[in-house]
């Protein structure tokens, strides 16, 4: 789903997600008549995706509550560490999604990042990384731009050492607390 208020970028968009057709359906004078004007896909919603989309809609404060409440839990259990730091969640007119909760170990921590995802998942805590590299050193970007190792040293520092943890309308306060003890917990054991 996208939204916008520019009404060029709306049509613009209209047109990419239905082929490129140059007019919608209620733009046409008959019924299958159109040209194709640009290259576009076919990204339009069928009826059961609108409905399931409506569905979450109408859930979303909730959910939003669920993720600002749990990342509160994990940030208040994470300020006292020195071996790991988490993000801001507002910075100027910018605010987090509440989509998950990174931690990023320290450079000189002496922690493997690998090893405590390992204990983690083995202690019941799920997790993600995001990403296993910056994106500008994917394969792609890298053939496409020359792109090398060092041209990105905070990424590169973020994405090496960066693990994601779960904050959605899933995790009950209870198990946000228990993701929070766990990390504590394994952190100060392989410090």
């Amino acid at each position: 789903m996208v939204t916008t208020n520019d009404d060029q970028m709306a049509a613009r968009l209209r047109n990419l997600r239905a082929f490129g057709y140059d007019r919608g359906l209620g733009e046409r004078k008959i019924p299958g008549i159109y040209d194709v004007v640009a290259l576009g896909h076919n990204f339009r919603m069928s009826e059961v995706h609108a409905a399931v989309g409506i569905g979450q809609l109408e859930q979303l404060d909730g959910f939003l509550e669920a993720r600002a409440r749990n990342t509160k839990i994990l940030r208040d259990a994470f300020a006292p560490l020195k071996n790991a730091i988490t993000f801001p969640v507002e910075r100027g007119p910018a605010k987090s999604a509440f989509y998950c909760v990174n931690i990023v170990l320290q450079s000189d921590s002496g922690i493997d990042r690998n090893d405590l995802i390992e204990r983690l998942n083995a202690a019941g805590v799920g997790t993600s990384v995001h990403y296993p590299m910056p994106v500008p050193l994917m394969l792609y970007y890298r053939k496409k731009y020359g792109y090398k190792d060092g041209d990105f040293p905070v990424a590169e520092w973020i994405s090496s050492q960066a693990i994601s943890l779960p904050v959605g309308p899933h995790v009950s306060a209870d198990d946000a607390h228990f993701i929070g003890e766990t990390v504590t917990r394994l952190l100060a054991e392989m410090n």
